[in-house]
């Protein structure tokens, strides 16, 4: 402090010597470089008080400790934190954690050799301090402890001490950031004749994916297009950062066809690889490939098919869909599990398979023509859902929500949320098919429904959907006159058309 005290008077008798000749205060030549000097001596000595109170912090705190950001507090035990929050206390809330939405808590833990993270709690989700990673793991697959999920992503828990996180992140069991072993199937063989063998004859399920022995290899099966995706880490923890030894250790080299791109009997379709590094922390490489294996096909392969016009994977316990231009056939684990006959005359046929929709549920549903949606039924039968199709869209904004379909006059939508909805008879013609729906009459007139007719249809059909109520979706659609639907379009983008309940047809 003496420093900065004679800093102070340097710069009071340098001011009082100097003046202007109009006997105005003049700053002396150099009274600015210290009063510069006097700013960073001020800023140096409140960084070094920083950087003491942290070391101070840290030569208190153990492992797992809570610490305050400010460095101004000690180091608290996490039970003591976790104590003070759920006694309703609160006394060291917004100094050393902060509370998160439905019941977590965030605060900063010391883990060792300075290294410091930021992380969430959640209270009483925690198991006991002699945990072992496969006590966890079993606790996790059989549900004898209480893991707990946060976002619907990952699950956590915590040792009884809340020294300890565990999560189940990506398929493996992480402790305290450090990866230390998969969750999942085990199996001495990744390649993906291997592979396809054993999900077609019933040793893996398709659910959970297999690892390498090692695992440093995870498979598992594209949701999207039913083939396997690779993907290979390696990954070294330094000591500091692991000092009790948990990280899997060691990995053997990757599939060779990882490594060259090349399957004797696959193609590899997808390949990339990047190493990493976080200075201090751990090192790695990542490699990863998708093969062309479709795993509920015979040979796991599409050829053979003829004139194949799509494929269409659901998931493990349906299956793929085969779409071709004279029939539909369903394959599971390369077993034929149904078939349908059905003229298919589009290019670019798509079938949707519902598993969550109040209406469709568990049904498969395929445009065949450019007209026409069917469903197909078990036991090979084939229903028409909707014919008619005009190849317009209703939609609001970016988003689009109804197929329309006009036939003898009715006019009808598909919604893949709230199925076949009725939206008027004698209609002649669809004129206008985006936020305002605009459509003239048998009679000459104009008739519309917009973006709030739409938005109290739903609402219905989902204050149906939850009392238990059959769901019967209808639009209220209002008759405009008898004017061009250019002229009405014309007032609905100025904003001067009006549409009250007097004018619903």
């Amino acid at each position: 402090m003496k420093k900065k005290i004679l800093l102070v008077t340097m710069v009071t008798m340098l001011g009082l010597s100097g003046c202007t000749s109009a006997g105005n205060p003049r700053k002396p030549e150099g009274a600015a470089a210290v009063e510069k000097t006097l700013v960073v001596a001020e800023s140096e000595e409140e960084s070094r008080t920083a950087e003491e109170r942290k070391a101070l912090c840290l030569e208190q705190a153990s492992y797992g400790d809570i610490l305050d950001p400010e460095w101004e507090g000690k180091p608290l035990a996490p039970a003591t934190i976790m104590d003070d929050y759920l006694s309703g206390r609160q006394e060291y809330v917004d100094q050393y954690y902060t509370i998160g939405e439905n019941g977590w808590i965030w605060a900063m833990a010391y883990l060792g050799d300075n290294h410091i993270d930021t992380r969430c709690y959640y209270p009483k989700a925690t198991c006991a301090n002699d945990w072992t990673a496969e006590d966890l793991v079993e606790g996790y697959i059989e549900q004898t402890l209480p893991w707990t999920q946060r976002d619907n992503c990952y699950n956590y828990l915590y040792s009884s001490d809340y020294r300890n996180r565990f999560e189940i992140y990506d398929d493996w069991l992480v402790v305290d950031n450090i990866k230390v072993c998969p969750v999942g199937y085990e199996t001495l063989g990744v390649e993906p004749m291997e592979v396809l063998y054993k999900y077609q004859h019933g040793w893996w399920d398709g659910t959970i994916p297999i690892f390498s022995c090692d695992g440093g290899t995870v498979v598992s099966i594209d949701s999207c297009d039913g083939v396997l995706d690779y993907r290979y880490e390696t990954i070294s923890y330094s000591e500091e950062y692991d000092p009790m030894q948990l990280s899997q250790t060691p990995y053997l080299d990757l599939p060779s066809f990882m490594a060259t791109g090349v399957d004797d009997n696959f193609v590899v379709s997808y390949l990339d690889s990047y190493d990493y590094e976080r200075e201090g922390e751990c090192s790695g490489k990542i490699i990863r490939a998708e093969v062309e294996v479709y795993v509920d096909l015979p040979n796991g392969t599409s050829e053979g098919f003829e004139d194949l016009l799509a494929l269409h994977y659901v998931n493990p316990e349906v299956g793929m869909y085969v779409v071709m231009s004279d029939r539909v056939e369903l394959y599971r684990r390369g077993v034929l599990m149904e078939s349908w006959d059905c003229e298919v005359s589009t290019i670019h046929p798509r079938l949707i398979y519902y598993d969550e929709c109040d209406v469709f549920d568990g049904e498969a549903h395929l445009q065949s023509s450019d007209e026409k949606i069917v469903r197909l039924l078990p036991n090979g039968e084939v229903e028409i859902v909707l014919d008619g199709l005009t190849g317009d869209v209703y939609g609001i904004g970016e988003y689009s929500l109804m197929n329309l379909s006009l036939k003898d006059g009715k006019l009808r939508g598909y919604s893949q949320r709230w199925g076949v909805v009725d939206i008027a008879d004698n209609i002649a013609s669809v004129d206008h098919v985006w936020n305002i729906m605009l459509m003239t009459g048998e009679d000459g007139l104009c008739y519309a429904f917009e973006t709030n007719d739409f938005i109290a249809m739903e609402r219905q059909v989902e204050k149906d959907a939850e009392n238990g109520k059959a769901i019967e979706p209808s639009l209220t659609v209002h008759c405009l006159g008898e004017e061009s639907w250019e002229r009405y379009l014309g007032l609905y983008q100025a904003g001067l058309l009006e549409l009250s309940n007097g004018d619903e047809l």
